[in-house]
This record gives C-alpha cells, structure tokens and sequence, in this order.
C-alpha cells in the first residue's frame, strides 16, 4: 500500500527503496539478496518461518543450528519490510509476496542487468543457488533435533520442519530452470554422486526427498522411482545423462521394478528413449513386478513421441504383460486413438483377452473412452464379449 502513495514513477520508488535500505543494513546486503531472490523465483510463496530457516543456512554448514534462526520469523523479513507483504488469504499459513509484481519485473529486468545492478535478480543464478539450497537442507535436515527446534516452530504453518517441505518437492524445478549456469553442474554433481540408486540409503538426500514426496503424492509413481528414473521423469536431461554415464547396465531393474527405457517411455521422454537405444538398451525388457514392456507403458500413458520411436525401432506391439494385456489393450485405457491405430495397423488383435477374459473393449467402455470404444467397435471387437465376472462391456447403441 506504501507504494500507492508515493508520486514518482514506480522505477524511481523501487530504486529509492532498495538504495534506503543498503544506508540502513550496510552489512546485510547479501542476506537482502538471497531474500529478493526467494521472493522472485520460488515455485510457489515461502513463510517467513522458511525464509528465516534459509538465511540460517550457510554454505558450508553440515547441519542447520537451531540457535542460528531467528525465534520471531518475522525478525529475518526487517531489511526488506518496505518491499513486501503477508499474504493470509490464499494459503493456510502466512506466506510472504513482494508488494507489487511490478517489483519482481524491476528486479529480474534487463536494465538492471546491463547496469550491473547489487540487486538485479539473474533468474537463472537464484535458481542455481537455490536448488543448492534446497540439496543441502535435505542433507543437513537428517540431523536436525526436533526437540530443539520445538521453541522455533511457527504454529500457524503446516510444515513440520518449515522448509524442509519445499526442499523436498521443488529442488528438481530450481535444478532444471538453472540448467545452464555457469559452473552449476560442477557444484550439484557431489550431491548425484552420493545418491544411492541400487538400495536403501537412510542418510540419502534423495531417500529423505521421497519420503516427503510420497506423503504429498501418494498416488504419483515418481516418488518409488531411483534418482536416474526421477530424473527422467523431472525431464533433468543434464542430470539424467550424468547418471546413465554411470551405469554398467542400462537394463537394471530398480527396486521400483523399472528400467531406465520403461521410465522414459512411461513418462514420455523421446530423446531419453532415443538416447537410450543407440547405447545399447534392450527394447523389450519390462518392468518386474507387472511385466509391462516399454511399449506398454508408452500405450497406457498416450506418451506418443516415445511410442513412435519404441514401436518404429521394433519393439514388439504383441507383448504380454504379466496380466496378459497388450500394448492395444493398454492403449484402449489411455483412449489415445493415434496409438490405437498405429497397434492395429501393425496387426494386433482387437479381441485379445487377459487372464480373467477382459478386452481393450471393456477397458475403453470401462473407462469412458468414446473415440477409442468407437474405433474399436469399428474394427470388429466382439461387443458382447464377457468377461470372468460376468462385464459385457456394450455400448449402449449397439444393444
């Protein structure tokens, strides 16, 4: 509301503010800016309980002290009170905006930049320093000692340990908006080296990531997904490349039961895909515990660029998973008709039947998949086929 009433335009109010500031906190610029950073990239807003947890954390610190946060929150928003503001309105705990998303534009602009300006924001430098961040809190959150930290705990948050949520579901959005920068690789690539992707690792950054992760989505298949196959699935190409230079056998199973090929089809990563089978993948290897081959996946999730170059490069269309589905079968779930085709066209049996006598049929009426139920029918499936509980799966225009 400050700046509503001032009378010079708003680049001046902003340039005014930021300069008071400095002759303010002389010493505290750095902080200042690790805070308009936050505020300008964060992929969604931060507490004041966050903010305050992040200026606590020092590069080289192996564990964050409890002693280094501030016990009011709010304390760690004084050097940048003119240019912000709570929102309590759109989140369930207090978050902290700037006043005016005219001043990210000013921050983040390109005449600051060419001016070398203390506090223009490279958004692609705060990305990198962030999802550093968010790396070595996840590593340094395995020692921290609650009970400490009881005094420190803001009871309007919904975060048990304040930023160790963000840290946890956004460090790979910082990490792929900072693809790029100058030297980031070099400075990530300790943190995949000590991830440990053939078992369990309690100590693991990663292992603490998915935790969380899975708490907040736990019905998403990416959080039982090693760092490689995650990576795939965040599209890290930098990072997924990294990793794959480091396996010996590109047909691993890991303990998800995918392959590095099924998790690129799955999530429909075409040049991951590519990339994979000019390095030697076997194309038809499925995952463990249902058996689906990487055409199956690519089928069921309509991920149509991996499926053209699977099916193009020979992968075989007639596969059975363990339950007996086909890649058409599989397709009739997901509906894609450009996939549906293609099977049929490579001669695969609209009338194929699982274990228990279900076909694409059932699964595309079963599932609301009009285009698909269409097609299907048009192509001779037998509509009054029954399956071992008894579904005929019939449109009801063909009764």
């Amino acid at each position: 509301m400050m700046l509503h009433n001032l009378p010079n335009g708003l680049e001046s109010t902003y340039e005014s503010l930021l300069q008071a500031t400095v002759s303010r906190y002389p010493d505290r610029v750095e902080e200042i800016k690790k805070l308009l950073w936050c505020l300008c990239v964060a992929v969604w807003p931060l507490s004041a309980s966050q903010l305050s947890e992040i200026l606590a954390l020092q590069p080289e610190d192996t564990y964050l002290d409890p002693d280094a946060i501030t016990t009011d929150p709010y304390d760690a928003l004084e050097t940048i009170a003119p240019l912000v503001m709570i929102d309590r309105e759109v989140w369930k705990y207090e978050t902290v905006k700037l006043c005016h998303y005219s001043l990210r534009e000013y921050l983040c602009s390109s005449p600051l930049r060419n001016a070398d300006h203390q506090f223009h924001v490279d958004q692609r430098e705060a990305h990198s320093w962030l999802s550093l961040l968010c790396l070595q809190y996840l590593t340094v959150s395995l020692q921290f000692d609650l009970s400490n930290m009881e005094r420190k705990l803001d009871p309007a948050t919904t975060d048990i340990n304040h930023f160790l949520s963000y840290a946890a579901l956004c460090w790979y959005y910082h990490m792929d908006d900072a693809s790029g920068h100058p030297g980031y690789f070099a400075r990530i690539k300790p943190y995949l080296d000590n991830a440990v992707d053939n078992a369990p690792d309690t100590s693991s950054w990663f292992t603490r990531a998915q935790d969380i992760f899975r708490d907040h989505n736990p019905h998403h298949d990416a959080p039982l997904h090693s760092l490689v196959c995650f990576a795939i699935f965040a599209d890290l190409e930098e990072v997924t490349s990294y990793l794959l230079s480091k396996m010996t056998d590109l047909d691993h199973h890991f303990p998800d039961g995918y392959t590095v090929l099924t998790a690129a089809a799955r999530w429909d990563r075409p040049r991951i895909v590519r990339k994979l089978l000019r390095m030697g993948a076997s194309i038809d290897v499925p995952t463990l515990e249902k058996e689906l081959t990487p055409l199956h996946l690519a089928a069921e999730h309509a991920s149509k660029g991996a499926f053209d170059i699977l099916l193009d490069a020979g992968a075989d269309p007639h596969a059975r998973s363990k339950s007996l589905t086909t890649p058409l079968y599989r397709a009739a779930r997901s509906g894609n008709v450009y996939i549906l085709t293609r099977l049929k066209e490579a001669g695969c049996d609209v009338n194929v039947r699982t274990y228990d006598n279900w076909t694409p049929l059932h699964e595309a009426v079963g599932l609301g998949n009009r285009e698909a139920v269409d097609l299907l029918v048009q192509w001779g499936a037998d509509i009054r086929a029954t399956t071992d509980d008894g579904y005929v799966a019939t449109p009801d225009e063909y009764l």
